[in-house]
């Protein structure tokens, strides 16, 4: 069964990890995988970035997880290594889709269109989304994230 993560409420998700070898070990802090699907409108969000930010007080320095939407919708999130995932705890989502203007297209003043964010502000920013995840070494299904713009 799917989880979603809707505008309307911030819900704290598990999502998996999966041994490849029995017997395996590894550090609380090593990065299990973690993979998502991300829908605007219903609609697969290809070429959105999914940033996972560690709740508490923002750390610049810290390097997040991040993962980009492909065609079906779908991200793994990359922390160290390709699709390495995310360590284990307690996560702000933003999610960000930038598009270009079609090739010609100027304003009224004759500049070049800069890139538009096809999601709303308030899941870009850290201090304002309001999707959560919780990280675990659980097995769980994948999370849908569903965004409407209105």
């Amino acid at each position: 069964m799917m989880r979603h993560l809707t505008q309307t409420a911030a819900v704290a998700l598990a999502l998996s990890f999966m041994c490849t070898a029995l017997g395996c070990s590894r550090s609380a802090s090593d990065p299990v995988p973690v993979v998502g699907r991300v829908f605007v409108d219903g609609k697969p969000a290809t070429g959105a970035t999914v940033v996972f930010h560690r709740e508490g007080p923002p750390d610049n320095s810290a390097v997040k997880p991040i993962g980009k939407v492909d065609a079906n919708g779908e991200f793994h999130l990359t922390t160290k290594e390709a699709n390495d995932g995310a360590s284990p705890g307690e996560y702000r989502v933003t999610v960000t889709w930038y598009v270009s203007a079609p090739i010609g297209k100027r304003s009224a003043e004759g500049d070049e269109l800069p890139p538009r964010n096809l999601v709303p502000e308030k899941y870009t920013r850290y201090d304002a989304t309001p999707l959560r995840a919780t990280v675990s070494v659980e097995p769980t299904d994948p999370v849908t994230i569903e965004i409407k713009k209105k």
